[in-house]
């Protein structure tokens, strides 16, 4: 008896080692198969990795050129509102020209590098040092502002002088009777460069973009002008991310001072070695890591029977952490049969702004987006009524206001009988991308859809009408002796005036079938559907009347003291034969009528179909 026990135990012993010993040699295989597989990715991460300090590192210097620039502009912008400096510029004597130095030295002692300019010739230095400036950045300045308005500015790239980088910034000064001469100053950016070009862990080099080498640093912390090296590969690399030595970045500089520039940055070897060494140390490990896991993990799974519960609350565990997961990071909701919501995941509670409170036992209306066609929504609920998937990219609408986009799907859940009995929502958030597409059809000064957006829009939303049976309206619009108020009051206050006028027109073209375009100079555009003849006269009249009570002053206009606009507005109905560019020959026919009668007023366009 006691001998069959010892043997009962003595099998199961050897069972228990023969498991072990699986499971052992499992572990290893595991493990030789992750360091491999690690081995393999490295090259990859080392170059993500290099990507990654490569952005940082531009990301951290480049800033405070920016700001320099922002600095002098200023300064610049405060001078040229001087009397002192007009008086200059107009022709003061020696002695006003010495109380203006005395009175910006003691105002603002920055102002080193700014000269004023009459008739090309340099009449003295704002700052104690009277530092001139170099006659390279005073000519460029003064071939770039020939012939420019009072107020307009220029600003150089880098210009490499000898030992100095600098940017040479100009502006037009004057008054009234228009231009007189001009402020231009110099930013001394040899230093903030020299930030950027004298890292030794990188091989830096400023490339014009037809390929032309302005300065190269080899990663020995010095900066010269041109370099050997970068020019045999730097026409490649202004198109090429990565190389056979490791990873290059491209950034082309955006701000004034550097058009037409581009920044070449690669790490040296010894960059790309330490690295290595340090991601050959983290795989070694990581195998090793995996080798001791995977190992006590065999050990416990050859006593199978004995750690049977243990193992079950183990999956317990990671399942309840899955599930954690997917709350966190997955945009999910679930809905009875009428739409009430049951369920939602915090993902999607952050994703909208509602808290979980606000969006159980409500319907998904709360995020529902007004510019969403009903249609959509007809759809889906067709969709998934008869238990098949929905699919779509759907528009919705946060709790502080604002838009954001996801792709959707919804999926029903069906019981035993193959019924529905609850529908769930998987949604990817694609609101970025969306954004980014907008900004290619907006206007970059009004935020109105562009001239380009027009011409795909108009179109369609006209073959639209036509298959709803709807109405189409179009509306042309400019503003009334533009021209004058721009030499009256400047660009800069047209541009303010374009801005106001396109708010007026965002304002009120709120429909999702509404649109409001800006089409070029101080035109502008309304497209809109689905109303009657009177309907659309009192909309036009209403446009027209809010830019007048704007009350933005114009001395220059004959039909207001303030901004107007005159309009001119075409309906048809779904059964008139006519192409879009007929349409907008009328609109432009009775825009111009409009103005023949005195401008401020709106022309509708002769049609017998409406």
């Amino acid at each position: 008896m006691a001998d069959g026990r010892a043997s009962a135990r003595w099998s199961a012993n050897a069972v228990g080692v023969g498991f072990a010993a699986i499971f052992v040699l499992f572990a290893a295989a595991i493990s030789a198969v992750t360091f491999f597989s690690a081995r393999a990715l490295d090259r990859q991460m080392i170059e993500d990795e290099l990507v990654g300090m490569i952005g940082m590192y531009l990301d951290q210097n480049l800033p405070r050129l920016d700001e320099a620039l922002a600095g002098r502009i200023r300064a610049l912008d405060a001078l040229s509102r001087s009397p002192l400096v007009l008086a200059a510029l107009d022709g003061a004597d020696p002695l006003e020209l010495s109380v203006l130095v005395r009175t910006w030295q003691r105002m603002d002692p920055s102002l080193a590098g700014v000269v004023l300019v009459r008739e090309g010739q340099a009449l003295t230095a704002l700052s104690s040092e009277a530092v001139a400036l170099g006659p390279v950045g005073v000519e460029e300045a003064r071939a770039a502002l020939l012939g420019q308005g009072v107020g307009e500015r220029w600003v150089s790239g880098v210009i490499v002088d000898g030992e100095r980088r600098v940017v040479v910034v100009g502006q037009v000064v004057g008054d009234a009777r228009g231009a007189l001469g001009l402020l231009v100053g110099e930013i001394d950016v040899a230093d903030l460069l020299m930030d950027i070009f004298g890292c030794r862990y990188w091989r830096t080099a400023l490339v014009s973009t037809s390929g032309q080498v302005l300065w190269a640093s080899e990663g020995t912390g010095h900066a010269q002008r041109g370099s050997a090296a970068w020019h045999e590969v730097a026409p490649r690399a202004l198109t090429e991310e990565r190389t056979a030595v490791g990873t290059r970045l491209s950034r082309r500089i955006s701000a004034p001072y550097a058009e037409g520039m581009v920044l070449l940055v690669e790490p040296t070897e010894s960059t790309v070695v330490r690295l290595g060494e340090r991601h050959t140390a983290y795989v070694s490990m990581m195998s090793v890591g995996v080798f001791f896991a995977a190992l006590a993990l065999a050990l416990a799974l050859s006593f199978v029977p004995v750690r049977l519960s243990r193992r079950l609350l183990e999956t317990k565990r990671m399942l309840e952490e899955e599930l954690a997961v997917v709350d966190e990071f997955v945009y999910c909701s679930t809905t009875d049969l009428s739409g009430v919501i049951i369920g939602v995941t915090s993902a999607f509670c952050a994703l909208s702004g509602y808290s979980r409170g606000e969006l159980l036992g409500h319907t998904h209306a709360v995020v529902r987006n007004p510019k969403t066609p009903d249609a959509v929504f007809k759809e889906l609920w067709t969709t998934v009524s008869r238990g098949e998937e929905w699919r779509a990219t759907v528009r919705n609408l946060a709790k502080d206001g604002t838009d954001f986009w996801t792709e959707t799907v919804i999926r029903p859940v069906l019981g035993a009988d193959g019924e529905p009995v609850a529908y769930t929502a998987y949604r990817r958030d694609i609101t970025y991308q969306k954004r980014v597409e907008e900004l290619s059809v907006r206007d970059e000064l009004t935020g109105l859809f562009n001239r380009r957006h027009f011409n795909h829009v108009f179109p369609k939303e006209l073959a639209r009408a036509r298959r709803e049976g709807n109405t189409v309206g179009f509306l042309i619009l400019d503003i009334d002796y533009f021209k004058p108020f721009n030499d009256t009051y400047g660009h800069h206050a047209g541009d303010g005036a374009l801005r106001l006028v396109g708010r007026v027109l965002a304002d009120h073209a709120r429909r999702a079938s509404d649109y409001a375009f800006r089409l070029g100079g101080e035109e502008f555009g309304v497209v809109f559907t689905g109303l009657t003849q009177a309907q659309a006269v009192a909309y036009a009249e209403v446009l027209r009347g809010a830019v007048q009570d704007l009350s933005v002053a114009h001395r220059g206009s004959a039909a207001a003291p303030v901004v107007t606009v005159s309009m001119g507005l075409v309906l048809v109905s779904p059964g008139e034969p006519m192409m879009w560019e007929e349409l907008y020959q009328r609109a432009d026919s009775a825009l111009y009528q409009a103005k023949e009668r005195g401008r401020n007023r709106v022309v509708l366009a002769e049609s017998t179909s409406v």
